[in-house]
């Protein structure tokens, strides 16, 4: 089976993180096994409040910096806690077309 850990950093995304999380998560094959990681990096926005939301879901995984770290430090902290061997980077405002992580995979 393919396991995959999407990687997102972010930092005051707002109007822009919601969205996203719902493209990757329509993207993925029922057949992946996959985690969804996200790093609010000091974001003083909304973005930290929206992401709560999605606490509920065992393949998403929150983690919140209250001061900016700077993204490869953000980067890093989450390659540390990915448990799956197949890694794909995202940024909150990336668009991926349809059946890019499947054509990716």
């Amino acid at each position: 089976a393919i396991e995959l850990s999407i990687l997102m950093p972010c930092y005051n995304e707002q109007d822009h993180i919601a969205a996203k999380i719902e493209a990757l998560k329509n993207q993925l094959p029922s057949n992946i096994a996959y985690e969804l990681l996200i790093f609010s990096d000091g974001s003083d926005d909304d973005t930290n409040s929206i992401l709560e939301a999605y606490k509920k879901d065992e393949r998403i995984e929150i983690f919140i910096q209250p001061t900016r770290s700077g993204k490869p430090k953000a980067l890093n902290f989450l390659v540390s806690k990915a448990k799956y061997p197949i890694l794909l980077f995202s940024d909150t405002r990336q668009s991926l077309g349809d059946h890019c992580i499947s054509l990716l995979l």
